[in-house]
């Protein structure tokens, strides 16, 4: 903080009222600058980590959003099994979850993302969605199926995928957290059957 007591001197032509009011107006205006200077080092560290490039993410969101479409063969409706019914497969949706959430990439997408941390999100993902989310809606009814909980967590690799640039550690968490949901619910409830058509595009899909 910049020291501004002005000293008493005789050769001082202006009244001691208005020297308290300057000063008043300084201090303000030293406040306003280290909040300012607060804020452009946040919005550095947010630029360094990959979240702030808002024209880079816009001009690539159609790309990476074909990381995790939700057309994925993994996830499809007509897909799902029918033993994926009934009480049972509730301890199965929260079995898988738990294992996924488990995971170090998985930390980032344990909880929602917080408005105060991250204000540009909400101008870019439409629909949020995490781990914890997921959870709460297996656990209170409104998803049911394995098809319902990969599809959310689809969802929510392809907003991490849309949101944080290539390269970054919050994409490929992303990409890895919807590789491991994809082994560990065929895993738990055993894999899908593949068509033909599902199979060869299989085979000439890069890998990441």
């Amino acid at each position: 903080m910049v020291d501004l007591k002005l000293k008493p001197t005789t050769y001082a032509p202006i009244s001691h009222s208005l020297r308290k009011i300057r000063l008043k107006e300084l201090r303000a205006s030293i406040r306003r600058k280290e909040a300012e200077i607060r804020a452009t080092r946040r919005e550095v560290e947010a630029v360094r980590s990959g979240k702030r490039d808002d024209a880079l993410i816009r001009s690539r969101s159609t790309a990476l959003a074909a990381l995790t479409r939700s057309d994925d063969k993994s996830v499809k409706e007509e897909d799902v099994s029918a033993d994926d019914k009934g009480e049972s497969v509730k301890q199965k949706l929260l079995t898988l979850l738990e294992n996924i959430s488990s995971m170090k990439f998985a930390t980032p997408f344990r909880t929602p993302v917080l408005p105060e941390e991250v204000p540009t999100y909400a101008t870019i993902i439409r629909k949020p969605m995490d781990l914890s989310t997921i959870t709460s809606q297996v656990e209170d009814g409104t998803i049911t199926t394995r098809y319902q909980v990969m599809k959310a967590i689809m969802l929510l690799c392809k907003n991490a995928t849309t949101f944080n640039p290539p390269d970054t550690e919050f994409h490929n968490s992303a990409i890895k957290l919807r590789d491991h949901a994809i082994h560990e619910a065929d895993a738990i409830f055993g894999p899908l059957p593949l068509k033909e058509h599902e199979k060869s595009a299989q085979r000439s899909r890069p890998k990441m």
